[in-house]
C-alpha cells in the first residue's frame, strides 16, 4: 500500500483542481496544474513500483474523459460559463433577422426614387420608407427613378428606370435644410476647398 499513497494523493489533487476549473476563472491554469499533478502521480507511481505506475495511468485514463464529459455538459450552466458564452435567446435573434430579410425581399420588383446621390451606395425611398441601397454599377442622382432588382447583405440593389411611370415629386426647398441646398448658393465652387 505504501507504493500507492503518493500517486493516490496526487490523483485526488488533480481531480480537485479539475473540479475547481469549472467554477473558478483561472484561464486554464488550474487545468494545467491538474495535468501536472496527474503526470507527477504516474512518475511517482513508477518510481515506487511498476504496478503502482500502471495503475495510475489506468485511473487517470478513466478520470480525465469522464471529467471532460461532465465539463462539457455542466460548464455552460455555471455562472462563469453563462458569462463567457453570453447566452441569449437564439430564437428571438433568428426571428428578428428573418423578418427584416423577408421584408427587404418583398421589395424586389418595386419602384421608388433615389433619396441621395448614389455613388454607388446611398438611400432610396420606396412607398414612403427610406432604405439603404446600392446602385448596379451606376451613379444615380437624387430623385432619379429606380427599381429594386435584388437584396444582398441586407441592402437593396437597384437599377435606374428609363420609362418612368411614377410622377416626379417636387423637390423640397426647405431653407433650413443646408444639405439640400446647392453649393453655389453659398458662393462655394464644388472644386474649391472652403477651409483654405
Amino acid at each position: 500500500m505504501d507504493g500507492f499513497f503518493w500517486p493516490v494523493i496526487l490523483i485526488l489533487i488533480g481531480v480537485v483542481l479539475l473540479g475547481l476549473e469549472l467554477f473558478v476563472p483561472s484561464g486554464g491554469a488550474l487545468g494545467v496544474f491538474a495535468g501536472i499533478a496527474f503526470l507527477a502521480a504516474v512518475v511517482v507511481g513508477f518510481y515506487q513500483n511498476t504496478y503502482a505506475g500502471a495503475s495510475s495511468i489506468v485511473v487517470i485514463s478513466i478520470i480525465v474523459p469522464v471529467f471532460l464529459a461532465i465539463f462539457v455538459h455542466l460548464w455552460p450552466h455555471t455562472p462563469i460559463g453563462k458569462q463567457m458564452l453570453l447566452q441569449r435567446d437564439a430564437d428571438e435573434a433568428v426571428v428578428g433577422i428573418d423578418e427584416e430579410e423577408e421584408h427587404l425581399r418583398t421589395l424586389i420588383g418595386k419602384r421608388g426614387r433615389a433619396k441621395t446621390k448614389m455613388l454607388p451606395s446611398g438611400a432610396v425611398q420606396i412607398d414612403g420608407q427610406i432604405y439603404d441601397a446600392d446602385a448596379q454599377g451606376l451613379a444615380l442622382e437624387p430623385g432619379q427613378p429606380v427599381e429594386v432588382i435584388a437584396m444582398r447583405f441586407k441592402r437593396l440593389v437597384v437599377r435606374p428606370v428609363e420609362n418612368d411611370a411614377m410622377p416626379t415629386p417636387a423637390v423640397p426647398t426647405d431653407p433650413e435644410d443646408v444639405l439640400a441646398q446647392p453649393a453655389d448658393r453659398f458662393g462655394i465652387s464644388p472644386f474649391e476647398d472652403p477651409l483654405l
